[in-house]
């Protein structure tokens, strides 16, 4: 599997997250039987995130609103994808929607992170969601980049609490990207998909 990860990774693609999936879910699954459990699972994942956040966007609404919330964000969701079928081939699930799935759980950490009197669950989880989503695509790294570093900025310039805690998060998205850019498998994969 370590083997097999390195190979991807130097020979195909600097998308850590999506490898490391793409290879649990092959080792733990025959692919070929098994097919619909990695994007099923995505879409539950999905779910569960976008519940999560708005759960936490709207605390004091009830149960009901916020499933309803959560089956109409989904609904717009697959309604404006350019391919639903994102959500059904293993591949673009393992890359996409996981990313996806997962910076919405990022985000709402993000925001419990800034209310919380004890951060450190909540740091430690960040980081590691950070970690894993900026592995899945150059998209998201981009965005967490981009955001990390806005908030980061916010936050030291406004005084706020917790800065050395959003300091270290940019520090790990800053990392988590550069992993992520400087894998020998760009290049290679880049030499034979020109476009």
């Amino acid at each position: 599997f370590v083997r097999s990860f390195f190979d991807w990774y130097q020979g195909f693609t600097g998308r850590y997250s999506y490898i490391v999936l793409m290879g649990i879910f092959s080792k733990v699954s025959d692919i070929t039987k098994h097919y619909e459990i990695l994007p099923l699972s995505i879409v539950v994942v999905w779910l569960a995130s976008s519940w999560i956040l708005l759960r936490t966007v709207f605390d004091r609404a009830r149960f009901i609103v916020v499933a309803t919330g959560t089956i109409a964000l989904f609904a717009l969701y697959i309604l404006t994808m350019p391919e639903v079928a994102d959500f059904y081939w293993v591949s673009s699930s393992a890359q996409y929607q996981f990313g996806n799935a997962l910076a919405m759980a990022a985000i709402t950490c993000m925001l419990r992170l800034s209310i919380t009197e004890r951060p450190r669950l909540y740091a430690i989880t960040v980081a590691v969601l950070l970690f894993v989503v900026i592995g899945t695509t150059e998209m998201y790294m981009l965005f967490m980049v981009v955001l990390l570093t806005a908030i980061t900025v916010f936050v030291i310039a406004t005084g706020q609490r917790h800065q050395f805690i959003w300091s270290m998060l940019l520090a790990v998205t800053i990392l988590s990207a550069a992993l992520l850019i400087i894998a020998p498998g760009n290049e290679e994969r880049g030499q034979h998909l020109i476009a």
